[in-house]
């Protein structure tokens, strides 16, 4: 059975449940970047306000059954930008963030990058299976980095 997610994109009245989602990913993410939460308990993200400000950040989030499942943060430009990619556990392992992933791509056509730290496996093999078009990738002191096109025309499902 298909799961079915719903990429939406985030309004400002969105804004603090997006931050409160943020706060799960980066906790789910300090154990590769080591970073320790604020004095008032939450992680910090600079450039989160912008995404409600820049004409080139954009940010979406995803619902399975009216229920919220994660988001995304895109930068869009030359290449499109996953800056950020973050889908609930609880829905994992169904194919939810390759569908979420591969709509995305279709909402910004054009070339696009998606990057991983080195440590994070787990994002690389995910990757892997989610870009729906052939890739090259690119492995610098940061992490792997794949490169791709995705046409205006949209994506084949497989």
């Amino acid at each position: 059975m298909r799961v079915m997610v719903h990429v939406v994109g985030a309004e400002l009245p969105s804004k603090p449940v997006l931050w409160n989602l943020l706060q799960l990913y980066a906790h789910e993410f300090s154990q590769f970047t080591d970073q320790d939460v604020g004095d008032d308990g939450t992680y910090a993200y600079t450039s989160f306000d912008h995404y409600w400000i820049d004409a080139d950040r954009h940010p979406y989030l995803f619902r399975h059954d009216r229920r919220l499942a994660g988001f995304a943060f895109v930068h869009s430009g030359e290449p499109h930008d996953m800056a950020e990619f973050f889908i609930m556990k609880k829905y994992r392992r169904g194919g939810l963030g390759r569908d979420a992933a591969r709509q995305l791509f279709a909402l910004h056509p054009g070339a696009w990058q998606v990057r991983q730290m080195t440590a994070n496996t787990r994002a690389t093999a995910f990757w892997h299976r989610s870009i729906p078009v052939p890739f090259e990738e690119v492995v610098d002191d940061h992490g792997p980095r794949q490169l791709f096109r995705i046409e205006p025309t949209g994506i084949e499902d497989p």
